[in-house]
């Protein structure tokens, strides 16, 4: 959880890069009640596809004329949502720390299953101190939730096909 606590009080709480701005703009739409954007200059193009060329990143020209959708999945921008109706703009950054910690601490649980205390400490701290983990810290990253999922629903297929 140490992780987690220094991602959540010394990350940036800032966009770091394209995908991250795509969620957290997408979010920002559904905290409005709004899933699409109004781009009315789409039409203006002369060439086809000219929605393309003002589309921002993680939306795209939608079937109606001068309507923008969003192209990625709406899971973390719904939990961005929820933790910036709860926490005002800092939750929406609450997510990616919560899951690096999760991953830390998920490692060493399924880790333990299978080998001795230190051997899961081992794993937990090679998780902790990967790049992966760390660079929550600074800014966010939208690859942790997926890879907690990753580690549960493996264990949880890996305990079902055990039964079979």
């Amino acid at each position: 959880m140490a992780v987690a606590l220094t991602a959540a009080v010394f990350g940036e709480h800032v966009a770091g890069g394209a995908d991250s701005s795509g969620y957290l703009h997408q979010a920002q739409l559904w905290a409005e009640g709004r899933g699409t954007l109004v781009a009315p200059v789409l039409d203006d193009g002369p060439w086809p596809q000219a929605g393309w060329d003002v589309a921002p990143l993680g939306f795209a020209p939608s079937a109606t004329p001068g309507i923008l959708g969003p192209t990625y999945a709406p899971g973390l921008p719904w939990l961005m949502t929820l933790g910036g109706a709860v926490a005002g703009a800092p939750g929406r950054f609450v997510w990616t720390p919560l899951a690096v910690g999760a991953l830390v601490w998920l490692t060493f649980v399924l880790a333990r299953r299978e080998a001795p205390p230190a051997a899961a400490l081992g794993a937990a701290l090679l998780v902790a101190a990967s790049p992966a983990a760390d660079a929550p810290v600074v800014i966010v990253r939208v690859a942790k939730p997926d890879g907690v999922a990753n580690l549960v629903s493996n264990d949880v297929l890996d305990h079902v096909a055990g039964e079979l």
